[in-house]
Order: C-alpha cells, then structure tokens, then sequence
C-alpha cells in the first residue's frame, strides 16, 4: 500500500505532525488510559480529522489500556483508513478494541452502524434500525464498495 493510494498521508510510519487530535492516548512514556469512555465527534469531522485519529492508535503499544490490550494491527488501521478515503461517511466515533482490532461507529436519524475490522479489507457490520430491529452482515471493501448510513 502507498502513501499515494492513501490520498497523500503516510501510514507505514506515524508522523506527529500529521496528527491534529487532542484526544490523550497512553504512549509508552504516557500514564493517561485510551480510551478512558467512548468519544464522540461531530459527523462533519471530516476525512482528514478521521484519518489523523486512525494514524494516531498506530502509536499505541501494547497494553495501552493497563489491562493487557493488545496494539492496533497496522494492517487493520490501514484498512479502516482505505475504508474512509473510498468514499465512505467518516465515522462518529472510533474505538480501539482491546484484541488488536478498531471499531468505527456511526449514529444518525436513529440509526446505529458499528463495522469493526476483523482482516485487512473485512468488517463485521451491526445495524440497529430506529424500530430496534438488528441487523449483522460481513462487509468487504477491496472493490472500493462504499456504505452509506440510512
């Protein structure tokens, strides 16, 4: 994967000056937990705001959380990152899952997707409707498929 293909970020290696979050992370060198709760963020956050936050969890070590976690798999991030850039909304929310995996979120009109990235280019989505109802679906991107929140 290139940085070209990644609309100009580099992403094999965190560069500071490419990260405008003021979320605090627990760095190696850092007492403070990630996340402490879930953040929220405005949907007009942007790509940019998006993919500033996914470079960001690349800097997370193991055991980020005090309780064992697992780093953020590169490979997954780059993932969630070609997700976004292909078009997609930028998520509400992004989590870090503490076996290694990242979690996007997105809540509108009701609705509630979660598509966490299991493998490079694959999701497992959730669905909630605003009558409640669930749905579960695998979701796979290298087609460039884009999903849009409804």
């Amino acid at each position: 994967m290139s940085a070209a293909s990644l609309g100009g970020y580099t992403v094999n290696s965190f560069q500071p000056n490419e990260c405008t979050s003021s979320k605090k992370v627990r760095l190696h060198s850092s007492p403070s937990p990630f996340p402490t709760s879930s953040i929220a963020y405005p949907s007009e956050r942007g790509q940019r705001a998006a993919v500033d936050e996914l470079l960001e969890l690349r800097r997370l070590e193991s055991d980020w959380d005090g309780e064992g976690a697992a780093a953020p798999l590169p490979e997954l991030i780059d993932s969630a990152i070609e997700f976004i850039l292909a078009g997609n909304d930028p998520p509400s929310r992004i989590v870090p899952v503490n076996d290694g995996r990242v979690t996007l979120e997105w809540e509108s009109s009701g609705y509630f997707m979660s598509l966490r990235v299991e493998s490079p280019f694959q999701a497992r989505q959730m669905l909630v409707k605003p009558d409640g109802t669930t749905e579960f679906s695998h979701v796979n991107w290298s087609s460039g498929r884009t999903l849009r929140l409804r």
